[in-house]
């Protein structure tokens, strides 16, 4: 019999593919995993159990959560619901700030956009005109409708213009005079004034500002359309000018243009403060359209003469391109598309001005309606059809930028993203980028460019992972079921939480806050909530009780009624007990009344390395019979811990049961049986605690 030692001393690759089984030849393997569920990854090469989370508020429904940041402790977190946004602020997250009237459905809150300046904060939909939250007090908000600047007599509006028609049709006026705040009619022709145009005029357009350039001085002069004609009349609208016009800007006109937002041509879907300017994208009408602000003057598209400091209009003009996507402030101006990812090659160190705009293609993979993001010196989004997760990196060898896929291998992890959002806090040295998928799942991205270290793992609420056999794990002192882990079927049948009803829906980081809002199944019912990640919970949605003196019964959780909870004292678990219909925890008499407790739902922890190989003189021990005789688990700070049916002690025969137990720090060591051609083991929290593994070394005997 021979004995081999296989080190696994670092887990960076996270989860992998199941089709990596057999790569036994690539570093990844030895750093990778089959699982990595509701683990992530430490800087220093192990692993540490997910952090649990704090009730923060439950909501009506389905919920989007974006960040709001002022300075690093000013800051709120906004859940935007269907026709509400709700406020909480830091640092009593727990608090309610204010509710807000908005105009999105629910749909709607799950396609928006957004970009943040200061106290302002801009919301983009391409049905819905773009909404200004500006923060008014530490702990007060207001929300209204974009609106544009105004010259001093209000004769033009400072909105950005577009020709939706043909170049050839022409405006032309017809009245007694041309002064300003006269009300002539107005036809559009085309074949120089000769053939009447009867597709322009839609109701719409009563109410809104045209522009006009008058050719008799060169001026740029506004009318309002006041009432539409019936249709194929020669004059098929009623305006007020708002300035005088010359007689020749009234005989025929020929450069003009109508609002680029209107609920007739659609708003921008996306948009972006850089460079001292805001930049939005054009609407349905015009998907491939970018505008771009005055310097200094946010709300001010006036295009003047294309002055440095002059508003931007801009159309990318590529077969690959037919909508803008994503507008995204990184290394350069970048413009995420739906067929490429192109950005504005400027010199470095100039600035964009009309007169060196353009949009330079790089790659060719377009972009799902998810939020991309900064991350790690590049731009991570999700690929058009929602199966890769790519990074949009500059590349200074050749001068240009690249898309490569960030999952490729972990590509099951990956399955129609929804939302998404990144995390560089600066409480550890970790950064991670999180994209909820629709399945209820998210997955974790951990990446530090320098140490070329990258890899996924999963996390999910709740205890049931589907991805697994549906044989019985419980936990200590419980009688709840999890999935399997002693066997799995296909590692292709991707998590998915639908039997419980427990899913994540989207998710935001506040500076060094993670928050996301969940749909649970809690006591029969369906329940929406927001939550915020907290190192020091083991449970999801948790709350600490205490009372003032020793008691078995605590009050006030009614959101747990009918539902079985985790709870713990300190570092001793007390097992899953019914909250009644009232609210209440009673604790059985074989547990010691307490002063405080935490209670919460657990969630499962598990952790399956890839098959344990070793190189020999004979060769690779792939396919061979082979059975790992002795495990010895580097540990750090773990209070549960099992390895297939071996469970860690943290209590010795002489130790006083009334005592707290002591985590485990240190080599630990774990007794395996049975020979088989792909030998892996299963570490799971029997205990919903924590867990940290730092290093395995695993003895294999053949």
């Amino acid at each position: 019999m021979g004995r081999h030692n296989t080190p696994l001393s670092t887990f960076s690759s996270g989860e992998l593919d199941p089709r990596m089984r057999g790569r036994t030849d690539l570093k990844h393997y030895l750093q990778g995993s089959l699982r990595m569920r509701n683990f992530r990854q430490l800087a220093q090469g192990g692993i540490t159990t997910r952090p649990g989370t704090d009730f923060i508020a439950t909501l009506p429904s389905y919920g989007r959560a974006v960040p709001f940041v002022v300075s690093e402790t000013q800051e709120y977190i906004f859940v935007f619901t269907e026709f509400s946004l709700e406020i909480w602020g830091a640092p009593e997250w727990d608090v309610k700030l204010q509710t807000l009237v908005t105009p999105y459905t629910e749909q709607q809150c799950r396609d928006m956009d957004f970009t943040q300046s200061g106290d302002t904060m801009l919301t983009f939909h391409e049905s819905i005109i773009q909404q200004k939250i500006v923060r008014t007090s530490p702990t007060t908000f207001t929300i209204e409708d974009i609106s544009y600047g105004v010259n001093k007599d209000q004769t033009r509006i400072y909105q950005p213009y577009h020709k939706f028609v043909a170049a050839d049709v022409h405006l032309v006026f017809n009245g007694a005079n041309y002064q300003a705040g006269t009300s002539v009619t107005c036809g559009a022709y085309t074949n120089n004034g000769a053939t009447n145009y009867t597709t322009l005029w839609n109701p719409d357009h009563v109410g809104k500002r045209f522009r006009v350039l008058d050719d008799g001085d060169s001026i740029y002069k506004e009318f309002e359309v006041t009432a539409i004609h019936p249709a194929g009349a020669l004059q098929d609208a009623t305006v007020t000018l708002k300035s005088n016009f010359t007689l020749t800007a009234a005989t025929l006109s020929l450069d003009w243009g109508e609002p680029m937002y209107s609920e007739l041509r659609g708003y921008a879907s996306t948009g972006a403060f850089r460079e001292s300017r805001l930049w939005m994208n054009g609407g349905a009408g015009r998907p491939n359209g970018v505008v771009a602000s005055r310097l200094q003057e946010f709300f001010d598209f006036e295009l003047g003469t294309a002055l440095d400091d002059e508003a931007i209009d801009f159309s990318i003009a590529t077969t690959q391109v037919k909508r803008v996507e994503y507008i995204v402030p990184g290394r350069d101006l970048t413009f995420m598309c739906d067929g490429a990812e192109l950005y504005t090659s400027v010199a470095d160190g100039e600035a964009i001005t009309p007169g060196n705009m353009n949009a330079k293609p790089q790659t060719y993979f377009g972009s799902k309606r998810v939020k991309p993001w900064v991350f790690d010196g590049a731009v991570l989004f999700a690929q058009r059809k929602g199966k890769n997760i790519r990074e949009y990196h500059y590349k200074d060898i050749n001068q240009s930028y690249t898309s490569s896929s960030v999952s490729i291998l972990a590509g099951h992890l990956v399955d129609n993203p929804v939302d998404s959002t990144v995390l560089t806090s600066g409480d550890f040295p970790e950064q991670y980028a999180f994209f909820v998928m629709s399945n209820g799942s998210m997955a974790v991205f951990h990446s530090i460019r320098e140490e070329e270290t990258r890899g996924w793992s999963l996390w999910f609420p709740g205890v049931s992972d589907p991805g697994l056999t549906s044989e019985k794990a419980v936990f200590n002192n419980s009688t709840v079921s999890s999935a399997s882990v002693t066997a799995f079927i296909s590692q292709l049948d991707l998590f998915s939480s639908m039997t419980a009803g427990d899913k994540f829906l989207s998710v935001a980081a506040v500076n060094d806050s993670l928050f996301v809002v969940t749909r649970r199944r809690v006591g029969g019912t369906s329940v929406y909530s927001l939550e915020r990640f907290n190192q020091n919970r083991y449970f999801d949605a948790a709350r600490t009780k205490t009372e003032p003196v020793p008691t078995r019964t605590f009050t006030g959780l009614s959101s747990y009624a009918g539902h079985s909870v985790s709870v713990r004292s300190r570092d001793t678990f007390l097992g899953l007990h019914q909250i009644s219909a009232l609210g209440i925890l009673t604790l059985p008499v074989t547990v010691e009344a307490q002063v405080q407790i935490q209670v919460g739902l657990p969630f499962l922890s598990y952790f399956t390395p890839m098959p344990f190989d070793a190189a020999t003189r004979g060769g690779a021990l792939t396919g061979k019979k082979r059975r790992i005789s002795h495990l010895l688990v580097e540990l750090y700070d773990t209070l549960a811990l099992q390895v297939n049916s071996d469970v860690m002690l943290l209590r010795g025969t002489t130790d006083s049961m009334s005592s707290q137990p002591v985590s485990v720090s240190g080599p630990q060591p774990f007794r395996q049986l049975g020979y088989s051609r792909d030998p892996t083991v299963n570490f799971v929290l029997d205990e919903p605690m924590r867990a940290t593994i730092l290093s395995i070394q695993a003895e294999l005997a053949h």
